[in-house]
């Protein structure tokens, strides 16, 4: 019998190209990742596993997964080690670990509006982090985002938002689109940083016609069985 871990790496290795090439080219990665968040465990597993890859599109793929895992206490700290782990990478690589940000960032829309506190929590504090990287030298390019998405989830309440306030311009050099977010909460323009706000992608569903539906029918078949030895 073909253990349940292996069997899940073996099918989602075989998804990844036609993750990426065909659905999330078209932003339409939900229809393969949002039936996964049935599986919390076994899904956060993947996703954990995936966000240590070399490759970044692993990684991008990784945080849109993690986006789903919304229910429960089991990974919330997902998101958070992701940012984690491509703080290391942006070291030597700012390029890869940016588009990599990027999709922690949106990951984070859906877990910042959850119904469970500590998800809400965990999403706003990947914002928050996002914003004071960006204060201090590690400039995000979606740091602007994560400012309003925050400012907008916590009413401004969020101590990060006080300190992006109180950044100097120098802190600020090279990132016109925090600046910017900056100055209009600064100035009270309110419909400046709503317009900046960045909600989730909707779930869609898998075109029944879709080449890649055995790829997606044998992951999440896989991922079921995962989570069952997950439970077991």
């Amino acid at each position: 019998m073909t253990d349940p871990w292996e069997r899940l790496q073996t099918a989602a290795g075989a998804s990844l190209n036609w993750a990426w090439d065909d659905l999330a080219q078209r932003g339409e990665e939900t229809a393969l990742f949002a039936p996964m968040a049935k599986f919390p465990q076994a899904s956060g597993w993947l996703a954990g596993s995936m966000a240590m890859s070399d490759d970044s599109i692993t990684r991008k793929l990784a945080a849109m997964l993690g986006g789903w895992l919304v229910d429960g206490d089991y990974n919330r700290d997902l998101l958070a080690r992701m940012l984690d782990n491509e703080r290391e990478i942006a070291a030597t690589n700012m390029l890869d670990a940016n588009s990599v940000v990027e999709d922690i960032m949106f990951a984070a829309t859906r877990w910042a509006n959850a119904s469970s506190d500590s998800t809400r929590n965990a999403g706003r504090s990947v914002f928050a982090g996002i914003v004071r990287d960006a204060i201090s030298g590690t400039k995000w390019n979606t740091a602007n985002w994560a400012f309003a998405n925050l400012h907008a989830a916590t009413t401004g309440s969020d101590p990060a938002i006080a300190e992006a306030i109180a950044a100097t311009d120098s802190q600020l050099d090279g990132q016109q689109f925090l600046a910017n977010a900056i100055e209009a909460i600064r100035s009270n323009d309110a419909d400046a940083i709503t317009r900046m706000v960045t909600p989730p992608n909707p779930a869609v569903g898998l075109a029944p016609d879709n080449d890649g539906r055995p790829l997606a029918i044998e992951l999440w078949d896989a991922i079921a069985d995962a989570e069952v030895a997950a439970n077991a």
